[in-house]
């Protein structure tokens, strides 16, 4: 009874022990890479010429890539034939255009702004700029002219 106990938890040890292991292949914590058809890859190639620490996820309808370019942590998503849809720019506040940022002190004069990004779609693009205030995290949304359009 005593070996029988024994064996169950080292089975039960090994088989816990396997499912954290990564995939064959992968780096510790990251999945494998996802399986991306070639001519997706070569859309995203031509449009993010010298992309650097690129990786990709298959989603609904295609392909989201995240990457960086310039400095800049992006993600596009490309349709399963290889079409551009999007893609999101993160860059530092400081970049921020100063009409938008005076536009955040005259609603929100206490405002420290954490994150900013620029969705860049064909004839609907925007800023996104995340602010702490008050305790607050808010969302604003700025038109791709500078203009504030949504407070949340």
């Amino acid at each position: 009874m005593k070996n029988f106990f024994t064996i169950l938890l080292y089975s039960l040890f090994c088989v816990s022990f396997s499912y954290s292991q990564p995939a064959l292949g992968s780096p510790r914590g990251l999945e494998a890479e996802t399986e991306v058809p070639s001519i997706v890859k070569e859309a995203f190639e031509s449009s993010f010429d010298n992309a650097e620490k690129v990786s990709w996820k298959a989603v609904s309808g295609g392909y989201l890539v995240s990457f960086v370019k310039d400095k800049h942590q992006m993600e596009a998503f490309f349709s399963e034939k290889g079409v551009w849809k999007y893609t999101d720019i993160t860059f530092q506040p400081t970049l921020l255009k100063d009409v938008m940022r005076q536009q955040v002190r005259e609603y929100y004069p206490d405002a420290q702004i954490r994150k900013t990004m620029l969705h860049d779609e064909q004839g609907n693009s925007f800023y996104t700029v995340e602010i702490q205030t008050g305790g607050k995290t808010r969302s604003l949304v700025f038109s791709a002219e500078s203009y504030l359009i949504v407070k949340k």
